[in-house]
Protein backbone atom coordinates (compact mmCIF):
# COMPACT_ATOMS: atom_id res chain seq x y z
CA UNK A 1 0.00 0.00 0.00
CA UNK A 2 0.81 3.51 -0.46
CA UNK A 3 1.53 6.17 2.05
CA UNK A 4 -1.85 7.66 1.21
CA UNK A 5 -3.30 4.34 0.83
CA UNK A 6 -2.26 3.34 4.74
CA UNK A 7 -3.67 6.92 6.22
CA UNK A 8 -6.88 6.12 4.77
CA UNK A 9 -7.10 2.83 5.64
CA UNK A 10 -5.96 3.58 9.34
CA UNK A 11 -9.23 6.44 9.42
CA UNK A 12 -11.84 4.21 7.99
CA UNK A 13 -11.04 1.64 10.96
CA UNK A 14 -13.18 1.44 14.03
CA UNK A 15 -12.37 3.62 17.03
CA UNK A 16 -11.40 0.44 19.03
CA UNK A 17 -9.18 -0.40 16.07
CA UNK A 18 -7.43 2.76 15.97
CA UNK A 19 -6.80 3.12 19.88
CA UNK A 20 -5.49 -0.53 19.62
CA UNK A 21 -3.03 0.53 17.11
CA UNK A 22 -1.70 3.71 18.45
CA UNK A 23 -1.06 1.55 21.93
CA UNK A 24 1.05 -0.83 19.52
CA UNK A 25 3.08 1.98 18.32
CA UNK A 26 3.59 3.72 21.70
CA UNK A 27 4.50 0.07 22.49
CA UNK A 28 7.19 0.54 19.43
CA UNK A 29 8.30 3.45 20.36
CA UNK A 30 9.50 2.04 24.25
CA UNK A 31 11.20 -0.53 22.87
CA UNK A 32 12.94 1.47 20.01
CA UNK A 33 13.62 4.61 21.94
CA UNK A 34 13.41 3.43 25.92
CA UNK A 35 10.98 5.97 26.89
CA UNK A 36 7.11 4.97 27.37
CA UNK A 37 4.90 7.64 25.58
CA UNK A 38 1.21 7.84 25.31
CA UNK A 39 -0.36 7.77 21.60
CA UNK A 40 -3.55 8.57 21.01
CA UNK A 41 -4.99 7.86 17.86
CA UNK A 42 -5.44 11.92 17.33
CA UNK A 43 -1.79 12.69 17.35
CA UNK A 44 -1.40 9.57 15.43
CA UNK A 45 -3.42 10.66 12.35
CA UNK A 46 -1.80 14.15 12.77
CA UNK A 47 1.57 12.61 12.40
CA UNK A 48 0.90 10.39 9.26
CA UNK A 49 -0.97 13.92 7.57
CA UNK A 50 1.72 15.68 8.11
CA UNK A 51 4.31 12.56 7.28
CA UNK A 52 1.83 12.09 3.98
CA UNK A 53 1.54 16.21 2.91
CA UNK A 54 5.55 16.44 3.46
CA UNK A 55 5.99 13.13 0.87
CA UNK A 56 3.25 15.03 -1.28
CA UNK A 57 5.13 18.33 -1.58
CA UNK A 58 8.44 16.35 -2.32
CA UNK A 59 6.78 14.36 -4.94
CA UNK A 60 5.94 17.37 -6.75
CA UNK A 61 8.90 18.49 -6.38
CA UNK A 62 7.94 21.76 -4.60
CA UNK A 63 9.56 23.77 -2.01
CA UNK A 64 10.52 21.31 1.17
CA UNK A 65 12.51 23.78 2.74
CA UNK A 66 10.25 26.40 3.62
CA UNK A 67 6.86 24.58 3.66
CA UNK A 68 4.29 24.05 6.00
CA UNK A 69 1.38 21.96 6.18
CA UNK A 70 -1.98 21.35 8.55
CA UNK A 71 -4.65 23.32 8.85
CA UNK A 72 -2.76 25.98 10.45
CA UNK A 73 -0.12 25.92 8.04
CA UNK A 74 2.27 25.72 11.33
CA UNK A 75 3.87 22.37 10.96
CA UNK A 76 7.51 22.55 9.63
CA UNK A 77 9.87 20.00 7.66
CA UNK A 78 11.65 19.68 11.41
CA UNK A 79 8.23 19.20 13.33
CA UNK A 80 7.79 16.17 10.50
CA UNK A 81 10.94 14.40 11.64
CA UNK A 82 8.90 14.44 15.69
CA UNK A 83 6.20 12.66 13.82
CA UNK A 84 8.38 10.31 11.76
CA UNK A 85 9.95 9.43 14.90
CA UNK A 86 6.36 7.87 16.06
CA UNK A 87 6.72 5.68 13.64
CA UNK A 88 10.19 4.92 12.98
CA UNK A 89 12.63 3.07 14.89
CA UNK A 90 15.35 5.32 16.68
CA UNK A 91 18.02 4.21 14.85
CA UNK A 92 15.87 4.91 11.31
CA UNK A 93 15.02 8.46 12.70
CA UNK A 94 18.66 8.86 13.81
CA UNK A 95 19.88 8.43 10.25
CA UNK A 96 17.27 10.51 8.52
CA UNK A 97 17.90 13.29 10.92
CA UNK A 98 21.77 13.05 10.67
CA UNK A 99 21.57 13.54 7.02
CA UNK A 100 19.24 16.15 6.84
CA UNK A 101 21.83 17.97 9.51
CA UNK A 102 24.73 16.66 6.70
CA UNK A 103 23.04 18.44 4.03
CA UNK A 104 22.02 21.89 5.40
CA UNK A 105 25.93 21.97 6.89
CA UNK A 106 27.01 21.19 2.78
CA UNK A 107 24.47 24.03 2.17
CA UNK A 108 25.76 26.89 4.76
CA UNK A 109 29.57 26.17 3.35
CA UNK A 110 27.97 28.29 0.37
CA UNK A 111 25.47 30.58 1.76
CA UNK A 112 26.67 33.65 3.54
CA UNK A 113 25.98 33.46 7.43
CA UNK A 114 22.57 35.46 7.42
CA UNK A 115 20.92 33.78 4.54
CA UNK A 116 21.46 30.49 5.95
CA UNK A 117 20.27 31.36 9.08
CA UNK A 118 17.24 32.76 7.38
CA UNK A 119 17.12 29.00 5.76
CA UNK A 120 17.88 26.90 9.16
CA UNK A 121 14.84 29.46 10.78
CA UNK A 122 12.52 28.97 7.93
CA UNK A 123 12.43 24.90 8.21
CA UNK A 124 12.63 25.51 12.02
CA UNK A 125 15.77 23.63 11.87
CA UNK A 126 17.64 26.22 14.44
CA UNK A 127 17.64 23.92 17.59
CA UNK A 128 18.54 20.61 15.65
CA UNK A 129 21.16 19.29 17.80
CA UNK A 130 24.58 19.10 15.91
CA UNK A 131 24.04 21.49 13.44
CA UNK A 132 26.13 24.24 14.35
CA UNK A 133 29.13 22.18 14.76
CA UNK A 134 28.67 20.13 11.37
CA UNK A 135 28.20 23.80 10.16
CA UNK A 136 32.44 23.83 10.90
CA UNK A 137 33.71 20.59 9.45
CA UNK A 138 35.32 20.60 6.22
CA UNK A 139 33.53 19.59 2.95
CA UNK A 140 35.34 16.53 2.31
CA UNK A 141 34.49 15.24 5.36
CA UNK A 142 30.75 16.01 5.11
CA UNK A 143 30.34 14.75 1.16
CA UNK A 144 31.93 11.54 2.41
CA UNK A 145 29.43 10.59 5.05
CA UNK A 146 27.04 11.96 2.49
CA UNK A 147 28.35 9.69 -0.18
CA UNK A 148 28.42 6.50 2.22
CA UNK A 149 25.51 3.96 1.69
CA UNK A 150 22.90 3.23 4.58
Amino acid sequence: MTLGQTFKFYCYQTESMRNKIAKGFAVLYELSYGEKINVSPRRLTQAYDHIKDFRNICAHEERLYCARVSPGHDISVVDALSDLQLVLPKNEAALLTNDILDLLASIGEDMREADFSRLVTSMGAEHLPGLKERRNVPRTSLEARVAQPA
